[in-house]
């Protein structure tokens, strides 16, 4: 996920829009295709209605024909021809078969009959639907397969026949004969529907004109009631028989594909004929309402892309500016042009503290750079001036500790004691580092002390306020010994006497503190104000005759290494002595 990582944030703003958008087109597009599902549901539940409608249609005709085959118990004729089993001729049977015809009671009661036929145990038929070998010779398989299965009623299924002179497809429906006082067999009954009229309930009990209706029985579709239905028979066939086990447990809703498209197709089996009912309805249909939703929000997704995206880009440009100012404002600092950002600073807000923030850092950094700058050149000045000097200090150490030793060779201790305290004060000056602690200083303080009290008159009392904690830390090496110096030469000297000498250190929350006071002469307000002012200016050092020298290195090496914040604080009262103060940070 690195990449993720490299990514712009402006970038990851319009990412995140973007994001936010998707979201909402996949609601959206969740929302059509829930109403594509209803609109299936609707059809799937209009088709199922319509395939019930005709399965009880069809059940009703079935059990309708048992109540019009016992007619034969209310018609004489009918017994007595089927019963005593009478031989006729050719010009008899035509006769009877036209008695018949207009006796039967259940043609007039049932318009789905188209006729009815008699069959005698001796195989003489009765019949009103017209003489044919092929339609006899189906009655007496019927009659036989009744007999050896020993059924009552039997439905054939739908077949071709010629009856009245007309060839028709029909379904018989055959019952056993008995006679009403016995309940002996006499013969067998069969009672041709008319399909047309089956054909007409497919017709009449579709929904609309998109919904069609057809009958399938035996691999053979019949019953259609659409033109689509020859294109539909063979697919429609297939799924039927893919499907037969889950279509005879419950009414099944399956699509089904063909050449000129799909179908949305609900399928019911009818015991009482054996055969399927399906109703179907095309999918671009089912569709209609789910493809104008899609249509829609295609035209809408595209839309608001376009303004989304748009947006969000110009957006994403707008908050992302202060922040590519101040990138732009970092890369300039890297490559060293240290420039304030001068644009969107007026900001209220967070990135307008940045903003404010980087031009205070970048201040800031150009300020120290300067300091450090300036201390490099000082430090070069200074190194100049020692060499001018043409002092060895190695030379006047060796030189002072030989009039260390024929002092003490001489009995002379006042200037053996001396001489040792100047040649630690030179050992120590040559000693390498630029920090000591604040033990060592104190030492090489105590020295200094020693050799100025031979040298003024009057008594001098040194007090040493130093907290314990304090002794270990570490300090700008030579930071003591000028100021104390300082107080021994303007505060002691100017009064001609000696005084009190007071050094302090003590911890201030996070911060060393240390000064240096004296009750000498003080310092003249206008004098003090020039010090002051002084403090601020390093180029003073290298003005030849400027005085307090020592005081004036001592508080620009302080600012040089700690912040301007850290340099040397000056209070002073005339007559009343001088105080040399400072706060150093401390490193923890």
């Amino acid at each position: 996920m690195l990449w993720v990582k490299k990514i712009s944030l402006q970038r990851r703003i319009l990412l995140t829009f973007i994001l936010f958008f998707l979201i909402l087109s996949v609601v959206f597009g969740l929302f059509i295709l829930r109403t594509s599902n209803t609109e299936r549901d609707y059809y799937g539940r209009v088709l199922m209605q319509a395939n019930r409608m005709i399965d009880n249609k069809l059940t009703t005709i079935i059990q309708d024909l048992r109540f019009n085959s016992s007619m034969y118990l209310v018609n004489t004729d009918i017994l007595t021809y089927v019963e005593n089993d009478f031989y006729m001729g050719k010009s008899l049977y035509v006769e009877a078969l036209r008695g018949l015809k207009s006796n039967t009671l259940s043609v007039k009661i049932n318009p789905d009959i188209s006729s009815v036929t008699y069959l005698t145990l001796s195989d003489h038929v009765y019949s009103g639907a017209g003489y044919n070998e092929e339609y006899l010779e189906n009655l007496k398989r019927m009659a036989q397969t009744m007999d050896e299965n020993e059924q009552k009623y039997y439905v054939s299924h739908v077949y071709e026949t010629t009856i009245n002179q007309q060839n028709v497809k029909t379904v018989t429906y055959a019952f056993l004969m008995n006679n009403p006082y016995n309940f002996k067999p006499i013969g067998h009954g069969f009672i041709n529907i008319d399909i047309k009229r089956l054909a007409q309930t497919f017709q009449v009990l579709t929904v609309g004109e998109d919904v069609m209706a057809m009958g399938v029985q035996n691999g053979q579709a019949l019953f259609e009631s659409g033109e689509e239905s020859q294109v539909l028979n063979q697919p429609l066939i297939e799924a039927i028989e893919e499907n037969k086990q889950e279509i005879k447990a419950g009414e099944l809703l399956i699509p089904v594909k063909t050449d000129v498209g799909s179908y949305l197709s609900a399928i019911l089996y009818n015991e009482a004929m054996d055969l399927n009912i399906v109703n179907y309805v095309p999918m671009d249909l089912v569709n209609s309402q789910a493809t104008k939703g899609i249509k829609i929000y295609l035209y809408s997704v595209s839309l608001l892309m376009i303004v989304f995206v748009g947006s969000s880009a110009i957006l994403s440009m707008v908050m992302t500016k202060p922040i590519r100012i101040l990138q732009a404002g970092m890369k300039e600092l890297e490559s060293g042009d240290m420039k304030e950002i001068s644009e969107q600073t007026d900001r209220q807000d967070d990135m307008g503290e940045l903003i404010r923030g980087f031009n205070h850092m970048v201040y800031k950094l150009r300020e120290s750079i300067l300091r450090e700058y300036e201390q490099r050149d000082l430090q070069r000045k200074a190194q100049i001036k020692m060499l001018e000097s043409q002092i060895n200090p190695h030379f006047l150490y060796n030189v002072l500790n030989l009039i260390s030793s024929i002092a003490q060779i001489e009995d002379v201790p006042e200037i053996s004691d001396i001489a040792t305290d100047l040649g630690d004060l030179f050992r120590y000056s040559i000693s390498g580092g630029s920090t000591a602690t604040l033990s060592e200083e104190l030492d090489q303080v105590r020295r200094y002390i020693a050799i100025q009290r031979m040298c003024m008159a009057g008594d001098l009392k040194v007090e040493y306020n130093i907290s314990e904690d304090t002794l270990d830390m570490q300090v700008l090496k030579f930071m003591l010994q000028p100021l104390v110096e300082n107080c021994f030469v303007h505060g002691f000297g100017r009064r001609g006497s000696g005084g009190i000498l007071t050094i302090t250190s003590k911890l201030i929350e996070d911060q060393l503190y240390i000064a240096v006071s004296d009750d000498g002469a003080g310092i003249e307000p206008e004098r003090l104000h020039e010090l002051q002012e002084l403090c601020r200016h390093p180029q003073v050092l290298y003005q030849q005759d400027q005085s307090s020298i020592g005081m004036l290195n001592v508080n620009f090496r302080l600012i040089g290494l700690y912040g301007m914040e850290h340099g040397l604080i000056i209070r002073s009262d005339p007559g009343q002595g001088t105080t040399l103060s400072m706060l150093i940070p401390v490193e923890t």
